[in-house]
């Protein structure tokens, strides 16, 4: 999709990237630092695969999409519920991290995500011209 003439088909696909974008990195927000439910933790993990399948398609990734979707959605997110259900008095987890250990993870989060943004804004990408023709 992305990389098409067509300003319409452009403008809906960079839509979607940013909604799917900002929800994944929302609910990963969210099921990182601030649910302590691990149900609603488990949903946002949810939202954060559904998000990556839809990067996928976006790329015309078809297979991976649909993989995304079947394997890690449909199988693993349903096993990883079975798991947090069966597992006795550990839906709600207390808060165990103290200060420190909070800031060190800042720490480090914004250390990866500096040299992450480095290598995107400085890394030479090699673009093609044309779109590929072939099935995904």
């Amino acid at each position: 999709m992305l990389g098409s003439g067509d300003p319409f088909t452009t403008f809906v696909a960079t839509l979607s990237f940013w909604i799917g974008a900002v929800a994944s990195i929302a609910a990963a927000y969210m099921m990182v630092a601030r649910i302590s439910n691990l149900i609603r933790a488990a949903l946002a993990l949810t939202t954060v695969l559904g998000a990556i399948a839809m990067m996928y398609a976006l790329l015309g990734a078809d297979f991976l999409a649909g993989a995304q979707l079947a394997i890690y959605i449909g199988a693993v997110m349903v096993l990883i519920m079975f798991a947090i259900f069966m597992t006795p008095g550990q839906i709600d987890l207390p808060g165990l991290v103290g200060r420190g250990q909070r800031m060190g993870a800042v720490l480090v989060s914004l250390g990866i995500g500096a040299i992450s943004i480095w290598v995107v804004i400085y890394t030479p990408w090699k673009l093609r011209d044309t779109l590929l023709d072939i099935p995904t």
